[in-house]
């Protein structure tokens, strides 16, 4: 009232200013620039030089106004995590959050203050919103990259982009945006981080583990070696492409296969599966048959490009001296994260740590080098000779021969002038091919043709003189006891079994091949005379085939095709099926000598497994029945002065 003199206030009329509800959702793209060329709001894979690129974005999408203040009431600040790590210290893990990831190396972030950006304003639809990429203008601050990874590019600009290197393979690289409010901190804002966006690099390459022997690149063989003899394993991982690896885990494992399973093969390739008992892995390849395994040797490794050697367990094996002939000892390596493809993703690269692949064995197997002898004669051949030799200590054992060696081809592994008899401590020609034609340095190589088609004149000449007044059919009980000489032609046939007494000798002339299955002898000590020594002559036009149950032929062996001492596939030739020793008593004629008995040797090293004797009842008989009795006749005399 005026007329009082004094003032009068009402009740204060207030106005709340109520925080404006706006909000902000940060998001992240990611793209390459050769697999994945626009944004995408996933992960992805690439490979070692393609670029990476994120794309980070803050929208408003209400009809207020992100104030571009600090402060409670503002958005504060709009920015971007950085993270990478080796996804084989964290398989298949993501950072989480904007912390610092075990394993991930990081918790770096650009930020750009509200207060440079400004407000991200309203819009009547979808409101505005602030993007940053490698293509931002902007030089605005922030914390720098993660050194050596994420770093800022020649114009100063956000590290938002990133070139894949060759040594990046298995990493996983990282952004996600955030802002450090949503929304005023009254209606609840706080920090919010967008969906991280990863670029996994897978790796790519495949292992193959071996175990290396000399000339056996990458097992799957049965080497053959004699008791006592010894052999280095290198266990081998080739790696076939130029990336690096992940961390396996590998195992070496050893077992033993008995002589009586030598019909089970040992795999030539590797085995892939799940499971890392490598002994029932190997058993089951071998039939349940393995004896004594165990992985003896582990480890963890990575492997470069080429080859890897594990030398710290290279193995020198020796064979047992009592080892069972036919057994097997061998050894394999194992490994894990064997093979990886660049198509597939950290999730089925991760879940691929089970998976194995156990190499082809190298086997050693318990054998002898049988030997062979020829007594009481030379070898003459256009095709060479092949042999082998066996080393105990200082001295040399192999097959030999009593006299002369005439080859036009190599000779390897056999001895003239009886150079191997009980062994020799000297491997120079002059101490083992004493009647070897040779060069300097290699047995063989006889270039004359003396002897050409000697052979087929033997069999020609004994043709003429009986083929025409042969028997048709073999009887063994129809050859003549009366010191001559019984002529028979037939077909193919098997034969065997008998026995030439006194004054029986017989020629056999077949079409085809023969196949002896039983002994054939001749019993020379109840011979009344050279010509009654009894002989057996076998011609065939094929080939002859010994079974192995004979160990006596008493008789001329002469083939158009091969001889085969056991009658057997080559790769059947073993301690069962051609164990027996045979001895051959009188001359052989044949295209091939294919020698393949099993006997001798062990434990005496100077036993042989065939002999071939010419011996002197063949001489005696072969000059009884010669033409004629044999005259010296004079046709003239010359007296000469006593000087002469």
């Amino acid at each position: 009232s005026s007329s009082s003199g004094s003032w009068g206030l009402s009740k204060p009329a207030c106005v709340k200013i109520a925080a404006a509800p706006w909000q902000l959702d940060p998001s992240t793209q990611i793209k390459s620039d050769s697999t994945n060329k626009d944004y995408v709001s996933k992960d992805i894979k690439v490979v070692a030089g393609e670029t990476v690129t994120w794309q980070h974005t803050a929208s408003n999408t209400t009809n207020y106004a992100a104030p571009g203040v600090s402060g409670s009431h503002g958005y504060n600040r709009f920015g971007y995590y950085l993270e990478y790590g080796d996804s084989a210290q964290v398989p298949g893990v993501k950072p989480t959050g904007g912390q610092n990831f075990s394993g991930f190396n990081g918790d770096r972030y650009v930020g750009w203050d509200a207060t440079v950006i400004g407000d991200i304003g309203k819009g009547s639809v979808n409101g505005e919103h602030k993007t940053v990429d490698s293509n931002k203008s902007d030089n605005i601050g922030g914390t720098g990259g993660i050194t050596g990874i994420y770093s800022r590019n020649n114009n100063n600009q956000p590290p938002t982009s990133y070139t894949v290197k060759s040594t990046d393979t298995g990493k996983l690289f990282c952004q996600a945006a955030y802002v450090t409010y949503n929304k005023d901190t009254s209606l609840g804002g706080k920090r919010t981080l967008a969906d991280w966006r990863c670029a996994y690099v897978p790796y790519n390459y495949e292992l193959t583990p071996c175990i290396v022997s000399g000339s056996y690149a990458c097992g799957g063989v049965d080497v053959p070696k004699e008791p006592g003899e010894s052999i280095t394993l290198v266990p081998t991982v080739k790696n076939t492409t130029s990336t690096k690896t992940k961390e396996s885990d590998w195992k070496i494992t050893s077992w033993e296969v008995s002589g009586s399973d030598e019909n089970i093969k040992t795999p030539s390739n590797s085995t892939d599966n799940t499971s890392s008992d490598t002994c029932a892995t190997y058993n089951s390849l071998y039939s349940g048959k393995t004896v004594g395994c165990e992985s003896y040797h582990t480890g963890k490794s990575t492997f470069s490009e080429a080859e890897t050697i594990l030398s710290s367990v290279i193995n020198k094996f020796t064979v047992p001296a009592n080892a069972e002939l036919g057994s097997r000892y061998c050894f394999a390596l194992s490994i894990n994260n064997y093979k990886y493809s660049n198509n597939e993703d950290q999730g089925a690269q991760t879940n691929k740590s089970n998976q194995w692949r156990h190499g082809a064995p190298l086997c050693i197997m318990v054998t002898k080098k049988p030997k062979m002898q020829i007594w009481g004669s030379g070898v003459w051949t256009n095709g060479g000779i092949q042999a082998s030799v066996s080393k105990k200590g200082s001295t040399t054992f192999g097959s030999w021969v009593e006299y002369e060696i005439i080859s036009s081809k190599t000779v390897t592994g056999i001895a003239s002038a009886s150079g191997y008899n009980n062994g020799n401590s000297s491997t120079a020609l002059n101490d083992i091919a004493k009647l070897t034609t040779r060069t300097s340095s290699a047995m063989g190589g006889y270039t004359g043709n003396t002897w050409a088609g000697s052979s087929q004149s033997i069999i020609s000449n004994l043709k003429s003189r009986y083929e025409s007044t042969a028997t048709s059919g073999w009887n063994p009980s129809s050859v003549s006891a009366n010191g001559s000489i019984s002529a028979f032609k037939t077909n193919s046939l098997s034969l065997g079994g008998f026995t030439l007494n006194n004054g029986q000798s017989a020629i056999l002339f077949v079409s085809g091949d023969v196949t002896i299955n039983n002994n054939i002898i001749a019993n020379t000590a109840g011979a009344t005379s050279a010509g009654n020594l009894p002989q057996m002559i076998i011609i065939a036009t094929g080939s002859i085939n010994i079974q192995n149950n004979v160990n006596q032929i008493d008789a001329w062996l002469l083939a158009s095709g091969d001889l085969k001492t056991c009658n057997v596939a080559k790769t059947s030739v073993n301690q069962t099926s051609c164990g027996n020793s045979l001895r051959i008593n009188g001359p052989v004629v044949a295209n091939n000598i294919k020698s393949w008995r099993t006997a001798g040797a062990l434990p005496n090293s100077s036993e042989s497994a065939e002999t071939y004797n010419l011996r002197a009842d063949t001489y005696l008989w072969t000059h009884s029945k010669s033409s004629g009795n044999g005259k010296i006749i004079t046709t003239y005399t010359s007296e000469l002065p006593v000087r002469f």
